[in-house]
């Protein structure tokens, strides 16, 4: 079994979604699959870590973070 503490540890903003008439966080498997390909470690990085302090103590750790966009956050044309 491959050391996870060498991997780099890539924290993914999870994306609000409602199901079923609640509030959910999900993240796209697609993208997950994509850090570990890349010998990436994926951490799922929740909404509540917005919170000033809480977020600073998780940034340090981070090697990197990855933001998923939504399909309407720019004109495909730009793509």
């Amino acid at each position: 079994m491959e050391n996870i503490m060498y991997k780099p540890v890539i924290g993914v903003v999870m994306c609000r979604n409602r199901l079923k008439g609640h509030q959910t966080q999900t993240l796209q498997e697609k993208y997950l699959n994509a850090i570990v390909n890349a010998g990436g470690l994926p951490i799922a990085l929740p909404h509540a870590l917005a919170e000033p302090e809480l977020l600073n103590a998780v940034v340090d750790k981070l090697d990197g973070i990855y933001l998923p966009a939504a399909p309407a956050m720019c004109s495909r044309t730009l793509w």
